[in-house]
């Protein structure tokens, strides 16, 4: 994401939330512990910055991952096209099984008449 795109007025709640895969009731504990640690005259320790700081690099997604996420993601629409397409041919198969057989045999002589 290059700066210029980013406007000032975004929460980062929001921007979070784009580049992590938590659930938003954890990232918003991540983000209020974030809060309450950064406090002026709040009594955590440095070491408990770090801490809620290496939750939060936890919870997102390292730009290592995107072209995995990417390739899991197009896997699973692939796969549920594949299971749509198989699900549609039972279903042709089915409706040709269940049609009503012809009294006449392969090799019976059929004659018709010219009109």
């Amino acid at each position: 994401i290059e700066s210029a795109a980013i406007s000032p007025a975004v929460p980062l709640r929001l921007l979070l939330s784009k580049t992590s895969d938590v659930p938003k009731v954890l990232m918003d504990s991540l983000l209020n512990l974030l809060s309450s640690v950064g406090k002026p005259g709040c009594e955590a320790t440095p070491t408990d910055l770090q801490w809620v700081l290496l939750l939060l690099s936890a919870a997102v997604m390292d730009a290592s991952e995107v072209p995995v996420r990417m390739a899991i993601r197009n896997i699973q629409v692939i796969e549920a096209q594949i299971q749509e397409v198989t699900d549609g041919w039972k279903e042709m198969v089915q409706k040709f099984d269940d049609a009503p057989e012809c009294p006449l045999k392969v090799g019976d002589a059929v004659w018709a008449e010219w009109p």
